[in-house]
């Protein structure tokens, strides 16, 4: 990988990027669902995520660069190439520190101010690998339930992992809990969709997004995530809250917000988290 590496940052398209290509290094960095590579020279560090499908590359690269747009805190993205049966982001590298408060709620501020007159998006996204429709809607309740939680049960379902009764307790759960906690007034703000703390880079420069699953949906979707394995400040959503005008009472929703990204993993990591999906549902 890192010579293929190499042949790409002698391109064309990079040119641009490194004073002199032939001095560069490139050394394996990190692995999550892809392979990340750090490329240096005495000036400059890089990073490039090698992603398997274009398609989900260049949603990835649409969303950094709708955040970038709305001036949120992203990595810069330098240049996606697909090359052979894979595809090349090369981005900022950002120097990481630990995740402080203050900084972590003044980048979530900035993206909540972005508001939507429906809940939905303007493109179909993935949350890691799983592809996400997003149409619009007027309603939080039809959003959430057409473009989230019946894809994945359905999908969770045809592949064995759980059942008809499942799919029938959760619509339940949804409209009822929607309609008493009034989640249909809201208006749509920008979500992450993601944000577990892996996507989340704390730094001197202040606290970047990555790896983004954008919607405009209500915040709290965000909250229950970051909480789902830690890794964040304590008190920060208590302190957000207010700022951003949401209803007291998160802690009694948290679990209904945490289903979603529960069918995620029971579709992407298998029946070992299926007792926590089920959990969360026998709550409501």
């Amino acid at each position: 990988m890192e010579s293929t590496i190499h042949k790409l940052i002698d391109s064309e398209e990079l040119s641009n990027l490194f004073t002199n290509p032939g001095s560069v290094k490139v050394s394996f960095f990190s692995q999550s669902l892809f392979p990340i590579y750090l490329i240096r020279d005495h000036e400059k560090r890089v990073i490039v995520k090698v992603i398997d499908s274009h398609e989900l590359a260049e949603v990835e690269s649409y969303s950094l660069n709708y955040l970038f747009q709305k001036r949120i805190k992203v990595p810069e993205l330098f240049h996606l190439l697909k090359y052979q049966n894979q595809s090349y982001l090369f981005m900022e590298y950002i120097d990481t520190d630990r995740i402080q408060k203050k900084d972590l709620i003044e980048t979530l501020i900035v993206l909540y101010q972005n508001k939507n007159s429906k809940f939905g998006f303007e493109r179909n996204n993935y949350i890691g690998t799983l592809s996400q429709t997003n149409a619009y809607f007027e309603k939080f309740s039809e959003f959430f339930w057409t473009q989230r939680l019946y894809p994945l049960v359905s999908k969770a379902i045809s592949n064995g992992l759980l059942d008809t009764d499942h799919l029938l307790k959760l619509e339940e759960i949804h409209f009822r809990c929607a309609e008493n906690w009034g989640l249909d007034s809201h208006s749509p703000v920008l979500v992450h969709g993601d944000l577990w703390s892996g996507n989340v880079l704390g730094s001197k420069k202040g606290v970047y997004l990555i790896d983004p699953s954008l919607s405009y949906s209500i915040p709290e979707q965000d909250f229950a995530m970051s909480e789902l394995f830690g890794g964040f400040p304590a008190g920060w959503i208590e302190e957000i809250a207010p700022l951003i005008g949401l209803e007291s009472g998160y802690r009694e929703r948290r679990d209904f917000w945490q289903i979603y990204p529960m069918l995620v993993h029971v579709n992407i990591f298998g029946r070992s988290y299926i007792s926590g999906f089920q959990n969360r549902i026998m709550k409501y």
